[in-house]
């Protein structure tokens, strides 16, 4: 679980669609062309609904990503993010199994540090203000 951030620069050549979610896309490929004409992907890439089509649209644009959750993107508009809902999203994902795990005492030691863990990650995430992403 890493908590890694970056920014991609250039143009979506492709998005391989692999789960929706209720509050986004998981997508198996995120795949982007800078003008230099070298491609830079990703793979297991989260985008909350408010910035999918933001993502889809053609042309340059500027994607954060933090921890394979797309949390900003900036094109000719300007800066759009979605920092609360990818928050959200991180923290609230996996709430039901650890709930289950936590009720068995064999489990109760790994479903906290799996909490600990994901709490610990969502301080890295970068925050967005006055249309700059702070890291």
């Amino acid at each position: 679980m890493g908590t890694s951030s970056l920014v991609l620069y250039g143009s979506v050549n492709r998005l391989a669609y692999s789960r929706t979610f209720v509050d986004g896309q998981l997508f198996h490929e995120l795949s982007v062309v800078d003008q230099g004409r070298g491609q830079h992907t990703l793979r297991e890439v989260f985008c909350t609904n408010r910035l999918l089509g933001l993502l889809q649209a053609p042309g340059p644009k500027e994607i954060y990503v933090w921890n394979r959750h797309v949390f900003a993107i900036r094109d000719d508009s300007g800066l759009t993010d979605d920092v609360e809902a990818v928050r959200n999203s991180f923290l609230y994902r996996d709430r039901f199994l650890l709930l289950f795990m936590s009720l068995s005492i064999v489990m109760l030691p790994y479903a906290a540090w799996v909490l600990i863990r994901k709490l610990n990650a969502v301080r890295s995430l970068p925050s967005v203000r006055d249309g700059h992403v702070a890291t």
